[in-house]
């Protein structure tokens, strides 16, 4: 089975403007991600089957919502996290 190459978000739980704090990367072979430096707060985690997600757009990314992962990031943990591409 071939992997789709896909986008991966790591957006704010409570939106904002402040694009610094969303982390966004293309899936490896594997189909895993990596973000590095992420600021502690909470997030949301997604996967989209688009290497064009529009993630400063709302309603380009509320679609992906639905299979989206909660998640609150600490000072000093990693995290593996399995997400559903859609």
């Amino acid at each position: 089975m071939e992997l789709k190459l896909c986008a991966g978000l790591l957006a704010p739980a409570n939106p904002s403007s402040d694009f610094a704090s969303y982390g966004i990367d293309k899936s490896n072979s594997d189909g895993s991600f990596e973000m590095k430096s992420v600021r502690p707060g909470d997030y949301v985690l997604l996967a989209a089957e688009t290497e064009d997600l529009e993630y400063t757009n709302p309603a380009a990314v509320q679609r992906y919502l639905e299979h989206a992962i909660r998640l609150h990031v600490e000072v000093g943990r990693e995290y593996k996290e399995v997400v559903r591409a859609q």
